[in-house]
């Protein structure tokens, strides 16, 4: 099974960011997961779904203990 690879343009307009906000986190050092191939990022879909459900996961228990 091949994995579903994402642009910085599609998992910009997924997440409905700027594509420039996506670089920022990437240049500041943010947990987002991509890689870099022949100078290309790139996001795995499967890691960025794990990525996403694990700020929710986050957030709540931040929420909970205020």
């Amino acid at each position: 099974m091949i994995e579903e690879l994402l642009t910085p343009e599609e998992l910009a307009g997924i997440l409905r960011i700027k594509r420039q906000t996506l670089y920022t986190w990437i240049h500041r050092g943010s947990d987002i997961p991509f890689f870099k191939e022949r100078g290309t990022i790139r996001f795995r879909k499967e890691a960025i779904l794990n990525w996403i459900s694990e700020k929710e996961k986050e957030r709540k228990k931040r929420n909970f203990e205020l």
